[in-house]
């Protein structure tokens, strides 16, 4: 006697044409988080920039109220 362990069934659409459709959202949604992931590390090394920036612009002004 064969005993079934809880096994969940797995939703598969049922035409062809619906599983395209679904692995063609999830590519799409890949692409779209792979975007964004990409725009935000774009968007960090600007802001570690930016600030890199200002701490130098901040020592050059220290320098220059010591000159004078």
């Amino acid at each position: 006697m064969k005993k079934d362990h809880g096994t969940i069934p797995i939703e598969r659409p049922k035409h062809r044409e619906s599983r395209y459709k679904l692995i063609n959202k999830k590519r799409e949604m890949f692409l779209v988080q792979h975007m964004i992931e990409t725009k935000d590390k774009e968007i960090s090394k600007l802001m570690e920039h930016k600030n890199m920036r200002k701490m130098g612009l901040h020592s050059s002004e220290k320098l220059l109220e010591k000159d004078t």
